[in-house]
């Protein structure tokens, strides 16, 4: 199932009402996309990529899920090798001394880097750790409600961080129902009340991964 981001914000302007503007509806998204982040760094997903790599051609653009390498199949590790060729999917593959075997993939943001230079065009697979992300629909195509439940703890968090901020830098007053925030106490409610969302998420995320495969 997929999740849209703007009901995401819908409930999280819910959980913390805006007063005179504040949080704004970019506000909410914000605070739901950090909140996404770090649930996709502490509990991202293993998924798998086709690397077309290209006889000449060092650089690749990676997947936009795309947070840490898991394993990058070596060069012709499924391959049948004979001396000076490899057998391959992509059909006979010439290989250029023995530069294969000393191979590095960097990666910087979403940008592969094989060095050296290859020498050969062949489809390799890398498995990846993957963040959730925005399809162009603006909905998360692989979210649950579980998840969503998980992240909207932190989302309240970086809520409420944003009210505290603007309580802070205009001795601004915020009311709403039971929880009143002002100026004289803000420090020690972001401290405590606050802070008790991110630690709410911890242990959420903790429960989750317990019964998921460990990876990266």
């Amino acid at each position: 199932m997929a999740i849209a981001l703007s009901d995401l914000v819908t409930q999280l302007s819910g959980l913390v009402p805006a007063v005179d503007g504040t949080p704004t509806n970019t506000q909410y998204q914000d605070a739901i996309k950090s909140a996404v982040r770090a649930f996709s760094d502490k509990a991202g997903m293993k998924r798998l990529h086709e690397l077309p790599v290209v006889s000449g051609t060092a650089t690749y653009t990676l997947p936009d899920d795309f947070i840490k390498e898991i394993n990058l199949e070596g060069a012709f590790e499924t391959a049948v090798k004979y001396p000076g060729v490899a057998i391959t999917g992509n059909g006979i593959v010439p290989l250029s001394g023995d530069s294969r075997l000393t191979e590095e993939a960097l990666y910087n943001g979403l940008t592969l880097t094989i060095i050296p230079t290859p020498a050969y065009t062949s489809t390799r697979y890398l498995w990846y750790k993957a963040g959730h992300v925005l399809d162009e629909s603006n909905e998360y195509p692989y979210m649950t409600e579980h998840i969503a439940d998980i992240i909207m703890v932190k989302a309240q968090g970086n809520a409420w961080r944003v009210v505290a901020d603007r309580v802070i830098k205009q001795g601004w007053k915020y009311s709403f129902g039971d929880v009143t925030i002002d100026k004289s106490a803000v420090g020690k409610q972001q401290g405590e009340w606050m802070g008790k969302f991110d630690t709410e998420f911890d242990k959420r995320v903790a429960a989750y991964v317990g019964t998921q495969l460990r990876f990266g």
